[in-house]
């Protein structure tokens, strides 16, 4: 009698920490990971909105190895 006692609150105890980690994992996830991922990234406003363009275009035979130019402006 006193085994079947023992295993029952084994796995009650089980349960329990089985629910209080998932509960943790959920929380960590929404809290912690999630908006970490979602956060948008510090860019310089120079970088997002530059002053002028930078026209750039392939030359003509830029896959030729002996070429040394591959793109105009350098």
């Amino acid at each position: 009698m006193e085994k079947v006692k023992k295993q029952s609150q084994i796995g009650g105890i089980s349960i329990i920490s089985f629910v209080v980690i998932v509960t943790i994992s959920l929380s960590y996830y929404q809290f912690v990971y999630t908006p970490a991922i979602n956060a948008k990234p510090d860019v310089a406003e120079e970088i997002l909105n530059p002053s002028g363009t930078t026209a750039i275009s392939i030359v003509e035979g830029s896959s030729l190895p002996a070429n040394p130019n591959f793109f105009s402006p350098n």
